[in-house]
């Protein structure tokens, strides 16, 4: 098996995996947009912690699938996949306020922003540690 070979299969799993965790969030919060499995997410939030633990947790999930995919070797990389993260979680946090069944919640925006700061706090120490390591 070649180099490349392994290469690509690594980062298809990357992929992979990182649009598993944006589909899963951004799916259910579109689904209970529009109406669909409202009882199952509202019990899937309650397994998770509540609502807001649930925005924490998809702060911190999209930016690990947006870290995966880009892999940074900088942290000047790690900060533009950390803007990218916060524009996204932005757009859906905005974006319900197209909906009558759902509330805009600057509660829930901030508990994003805090799930995503985290696992770019844990994404720049690893690189700063690596750095200092070599």
């Amino acid at each position: 098996m070649k180099l490349f070979d392994v290469r690509c299969r690594v980062l298809y799993i990357r992929i992979g995996l990182a649009l598993t965790i944006v589909i899963t969030f951004t799916g259910a919060s579109v689904l209970r947009s529009l109406g669909f499995f409202k009882n199952d997410i509202y019990w899937l939030q309650e397994a998770l912690g509540g609502d807001k633990m649930t925005h924490l947790l998809m702060g911190f999930g999209v930016m690990v699938a947006a870290y995966l995919v880009v892999l940074p070797r900088s942290l000047t990389q790690v900060f533009k996949v950390l803007c990218a993260t916060l524009s996204l979680l932005l757009l859906e946090e905005f974006s319900q306020i197209l909906f009558d069944t759902r509330e805009f919640d600057w509660l829930d925006l901030s508990m994003g922003v805090v799930g995503a700061t985290l696992a770019y706090a844990g994404f720049y120490s690893y690189l700063k540690f690596d750095r200092e390591r070599t």
